[in-house]
């Protein structure tokens, strides 16, 4: 029918004329490829957003959309989906929205073409409006024929007339049972209200009677308002504040000594700069004298080489010879360079022996004092030795501390004094060795005995001049010592600072601070001043911490006055409960403001119920609440009674056995609001069955009962009866018996039988179906 038109429009006109003169759109007959056309042909109209599609589908093709979607639950519902198969069909998701809109449309086109609506309701009301016109679905006729048109043949309803009647009872008997499941909520929501009523005024009088056995005066609930809830707890928190009020005055205090080591230190710093800045200065005015000191050395060494010169030159004249030969030629053989070469070891070596001693000295004096204190005696002992141009014997005046390490002393220090000892002897031996070689350079003359062996006047002279030279040359020497020494003197100075510092930082955790700078006095001056402000706001800091102390103290103090005084209140107000024992008052506290508790609980209930008893018109005066309470208590117990009866009374005129108990769903609902429709499907079954071909029976039908291979029900031979007329059948059909084993069949027939082949079939008919010699009536 569909299938052959490829125009929708031509759809909807055609399907408006069936459709006319109809209450049910399931009456108009299409097949599954019919409804597949219509999806087809609507999918193609559906091109833009999904809301507005159908929105215009209702407006331009409502006809052929409300037969598509009637269609679809014919041929397309199975498993309970039936919004699955629509979506499948029409190839779109379709989410509430849409589903809204198909279900509100096809109402507004039944209403607007006056077919059938049945009065539904629950969560899917429009799926049930859509199957009640869509009849049986495909799926489910089997089941249809299970559960409905074998319950007609057990009925013996097999005429229209008979079907009719039978399903007008069941629609009956489901407005029966409707009206009187209505009447019976109305008794419920009835019985549930005087119930509740009932339940709350005796909570009621029992929650009243109870809070008037309530003997606590309201001074008593004042004076335990004043007590703790939990006396223990309260203890606790009272100990946890007061701790808490201690340790923040000692985290103060400790706050306090921090900045006051930091301005220990920054002062350390301070005096130890001043000192080196003083060193400093002592030293560069060292340099500068030994400078003036050497110039006026160079200009006299100059003038008395002049003379030597002169001196040589004399010697060499011819009257030395008569004078003793062994000593003149021994004296003309010495080697004046190679003796000051001896001269200036010996002075190198003596100078080694002095440094060892300064520093062995410095060592000792170190060891005498523990680290910050050691290092300013320190500086002081240098002080005075670079003063007293490094004076040997101010150091030998203690030699036995060298073997000797004092109680303070680091095991480091100590054994820098053993190295250094060993240094100092080692140079010692070195210098006893130059002496040694000195004496030898004579070659022979001893040297006491040089100047008393020759007479000779201008011999003396000469020697004179050598001794002179010799004297000049050793200054010559010391000069150049004194002032390589001193040009260094400032640098050998700042090393050993330098390694007492390093001493010092890595025994101790002052190394933050401990630096020696440059040998640059303006430098100095800045660190001063820097160090200066710090120390200032060191102060300033210490002197705020020193005021937050205080007031915290006071307010401490204060706080914990009034702490301690609360718990000493509280504690006499508990034993004065327990008679003078604190145990049993805490007992008696707790036992106490349970009850109040209780009380406070109780009276918020009986608020409650009063505000609920007079929204249900339950007025509960105050004057008449004791003697009242119990007869209105009384009458909703009666109340209660009396609507349970009725409730008992009504239920026993409940219909009991139901034709169609337990059937599926949607075929229910086809049997009740189907309407002439659904009692003509249902005697076109029967006919077919009868007949073997039914005119009004659906082509579907047909088709899926000859699928089934059912055939007709033939009858053999009549037999007169007492009951009636007997006709046994031969009934071969795998609808009734699965198996497809043939059985005997016998009608009894009550009334004139009917030729069933001219159309016309027996009322009231009882059949047997009896397998072998055994037989069940159904």
């Amino acid at each position: 029918m569909v299938e052959q038109i490829g125009d929708l429009l031509a759809c909807e006109i055609l399907l408006k004329d069936l459709l006319a003169g109809t209450s049910y759109i399931g009456e108009v007959e299409l097949s599954y490829k019919d409804i597949m056309k219509l999806g087809e042909l609507l999918r193609f109209q559906m091109q833009g957003e999904a809301h507005e599609s159908i929105r215009l589908l209702w407006e331009k093709v409502p006809a052929s959309f409300a037969s598509f979607i009637v269609g679809i639950g014919v041929w397309g519902y199975e498993n309970r989906n039936y919004w699955r198969a629509v979506s499948d069909a029409l190839q779109l998701d379709l989410d509430g929205n849409c589903q809204r809109l198909i279900g509100q449309g096809f109402l507004e086109y039944l209403n607007k073409n006056g077919l059938f609506t049945a009065n539904l309701s629950g969560a899917h009301t429009y799926v049930a409006q859509i199957l009640l016109h869509s009849g049986v679905p495909q799926q489910s006729l089997e089941t249809f024929f299970k559960q409905v048109i074998e319950r007609f043949f057990d009925r013996g309803c097999i005429s229209l007339n008979e079907i009719s009647a039978c399903l007008l009872y069941f629609r009956d008997e489901e407005k029966e049972k409707t009206r009187i499941e209505t009447e019976l909520n109305k008794r419920y929501i009835e019985l549930e209200r005087e119930d509740r009523l009932a339940v709350q005024l005796g909570l009621y009088i029992k929650l009243k009677e109870e809070i008037n056995a309530f003997n606590y005066s309201p001074e008593d609930i004042e004076i335990l308002d004043e007590l703790p809830i939990d006396f223990n707890v309260f203890v606790q928190e009272i100990n946890m504040e007061i701790e808490q009020i201690e340790q923040k005055t000692e985290s103060l205090k400790i706050k306090l000594q921090q900045i006051e080591r930091r301005k220990q230190e920054v002062l350390l710093q301070i005096c130890i700069l001043r000192e080196q800045l003083n060193l400093l200065k002592l030293c560069c005015q060292l340099v500068q004298d030994f400078r003036q000191q050497e110039n006026i050395i160079k200009e006299t060494v100059a003038q008395e080489q002049e003379q030597l010169r002169k001196v040589v030159v004399l010697s060499s004249s011819s009257w030395l010879g008569s004078w003793n030969e062994s000593y003149t030629r021994s004296l003309a053989d010495l080697d004046i360079n190679a003796i000051a070469e001896h001269l200036r070891t010996y002075e190198e070596y003596l100078g080694e022996y002095k440094t060892y001693l300064v520093e062995l000295h410095c060592l000792i004096t170190l060891a005498q004092y523990d680290y910050v204190g050691s290092y300013s005696i320190g500086l002081e002992r240098i002080r005075l030795l670079v003063e007293e141009e490094l004076n040997l014997i101010r150091l030998q005046k203690h030699p036995d501390r060298m073997h000797q390490q004092p109680r303070s002393v680091s095991r480091n220090i100590y054994n820098r004094l053993l190295v250094t000892y060993r240094k100092l002897n080692s140079a010692s031996t070195a210098l006893n060795k130059v002496s040694q070689e000195l004496q030898a350079s004579f070659k022979g003359i001893p040297m006491p005995d040089v100047f008393h062996i020759i007479n000779n006047k201008q011999v003396y002279s000469f020697l004179d001049e050598l001794k002179i030279l010799k004297e000049n040359h050793i200054a010559l020497q010391e000069c150049q010592k004194y002032r390589s020494k001193s040009e260094n003197k400032a640098d050998m100075i700042w090393h050993e600072l330098k390694a007492a510092y390093e001493q010092i930082a890595a025994e101790t955790d002052m190394d933050d601070f401990l630096c020696v700078p440059d040998n640059n006095i303006e430098e100095y001056n800045e660190r001063l001043k820097q160090l200066s402000q710090k120390y200032s706001e060191i102060e300033k800091e210490q002197d705020d911490v020193k005021k937050l102390l205080n007031e915290h103290e006071q307010q401490a103090f204060e706080r914990k006055y009034k702490l301690e005084k609360n718990l000493q209140q509280v504690q006499e107000s508990l034993k004065k409960m327990g008679c003078g024992d604190l145990n049993r008052g805490i007992h008696e506290l707790q036992i106490k403001r349970q009850a109040i508790q209780r009380k406070q609980k109780i009276e918020k209930e009986l608020t409650d119920i009063t505000r609920a008893l007079g929204q249900e018109g339950v007025i509960i005066r105050p004057e008449d609440e004791t003697a009242c309470m119990s007869n209105i208590h009384k009458e909703k117990q009666q109340i209660v009674q009396r609507i349970s009866n009725q409730i008992e009374e009504i239920t026993n005129h409940m219909p009991h056995k139901e034709m169609f108990s337990g059937i599926d769903e949607p075929i229910y609902r086809f049997l009740l609001y189907g309407g002439k429709w659904a009692e003509r499907l249902v005697a076109s079954c029967i006919e077919f069955l009868y007949n073997g071909s039914s005119d009004s029976l659906p082509l579907r039908i047909q088709q899926w009962l000859e699928n089934q291979r059912y055939r007709r029900i033939t009858i053999e031979d009549i037999t007169e009866t007492g009951q009636g007329l007997t006709k046994t059948a031969r009934l071969s059909s795998p609808y009734y018996f699965l198996d497809e084993i043939s059985a005997e069949v016998k009608l009894i027939i009550p009334q004139q039988i009917i030729s069933i082949g001219k159309g016309r079939i027996p009322q009231q008919a009882v059949y047997r179906i009896s397998n072998n010699e055994d037989s069940e009536q159904y």
